[in-house]
């Protein structure tokens, strides 16, 4: 099988902006700690959880940007191939950082007196979370921004499905109508789930949170992806999607700082259609978007992006633990401020070194063994629906 290799670089460069927003937004207990005058911005960094819904629109959106010609059609071969690469692509960081949340559990219970719940770190729960089974009961997330995984490998595994209906669909009006309604139907779901839950409901109901965003967020990506393939070629790139992608990005802002936050949680569902637009806006983008976006430093930001994401809660987790043993919160504001930068700067380091160390080099092994096990299948004729 031969998906599309060449990819629109803004898409790539704005994953770096997104796992950016969800470090800081892990960092803030540490934040607020050392420096109470930043707890203003709390608002804005809580709504960092919308970077996950964002990323589950964005692997919609590529998702069916690479791989619709190729599954659009059944084929055993292909959707193995495929299911094999998006594998490759996700669990050997993902398994490593179980087995690094599990050693630093160890060590905590030894130097600290305390650790993870136990109930997180039983056997039990360790495979569970090995297969990205952690958000399926009776499973708990180990490393917490690993929940993400077990809905989008969820997703891989239904999108041949999809990609058979979705390569039927010859209108791009009825294709952003359509996603406008999963996106309406899905955030008016998740608004009254997050209110049960923040009030007091049923623990059960947090298992269909994740599964429920993801089957919102993604089909709307995928539908996105086939809206904007079937716009007119004059029409699907240009400079008014970077003021489109601007403009999205301020309605999130906006809709985050209406959306106050209480004592019943209320989570900004709101924005997720500046979500698609922005994404849309990225897509299309020919201006000063493209060109921030597809720079060499914001598209190397992008590829070391899932490295960094699913490293930095550890590496927090360690470095408050550090700075708190030992006295920073006596130390003078500026110091403190140089601290923070520095846990920062180790978030990167780790992650950089987790790209280079895992990432590429298990994704390019289990990709040769792919290759070597399937094979590389002709693809099929390309799917060029009537506009």
């Amino acid at each position: 099988m031969t998906e599309i290799t060449h990819e629109i670089r803004p898409l790539v460069g704005v994953r770096g902006v997104a796992t950016v927003w969800v470090v800081v937004f892990h960092l803030n207990p540490m934040l607020f700690k050392l420096l109470p005058s930043t707890r203003p911005t709390e608002n804005y960094l809580s709504a960092a959880m919308l970077m996950v819904d964002f990323f589950f629109i964005l692997s919609g959106f590529i998702i069916t940007y690479r791989y619709l010609d190729q599954l659009s059609t059944p084929s055993r071969q292909r959707t193995a191939r495929y299911l094999a690469l998006r594998f490759a692509r996700i669990w050997p960081v993902h398994a490593v950082m179980v087995i690094a949340f599990v050693i630093y559990h160890w060590w905590a219970v030894r130097n600290l007196g305390y650790g993870l719940s136990a109930d997180n770190v039983d056997l039990r729960n360790v495979l569970l979370n090995l297969v990205m089974w952690q958000e399926l009961p009776p499973g708990t997330t180990i490393n917490p921004p690993s929940w993400s995984l077990a809905p989008e490998f969820g997703a891989y595994f239904a999108f041949p499905l999809m990609a058979i209906v979705l390569a039927k669909i010859r209108s791009w009006r009825f294709a952003f109508t359509l996603c406008a309604v999963v996106l309406a139907l899905g955030a008016t779901r998740l608004w009254f789930l997050y209110e049960e839950l923040g009030a007091g409901g049923a623990m059960e109901s947090s298992y269909w949170v994740p599964w429920l965003r993801i089957a919102t967020c993604f089909t709307a990506g995928c539908l996105l992806n086939i809206g904007w393939r079937l716009l007119p070629g004059s029409v699907r790139r240009g400079r008014g999607w970077d003021v489109t992608a601007l403009a999205a990005v301020a309605g999130v802002l906006v809709t985050v700082a209406i959306v106050e936050r209480g004592e019943v949680f209320r989570a900004p569902v709101a924005a997720y259609p500046f979500l698609a637009l922005a994404v849309l806006g990225c897509a299309g983008a020919t201006g000063i978007v493209a060109r921030v976006l597809g720079s060499r430093v914001m598209e190397w930001s992008g590829r070391i992006s899932y490295s960094v994401y699913l490293t930095h809660f550890l590496v927090i987790i360690w470095a408050n633990n550090y700075a708190i043993r030992h006295g920073a919160l006596g130390l003078p504001r500026e110091q403190r401020a140089l601290l923070i930068l520095g846990v920062l700067g180790l978030v990167l380091v780790v992650g950089v070194a987790t790209y280079h160390l895992v990432e590429e080099p298990s994704r390019k092994g289990l990709r040769r063994l792919t290759n070597r096990h399937l094979g590389r299948v002709p693809p099929p004729e390309p799917v060029t629906p009537k506009r």
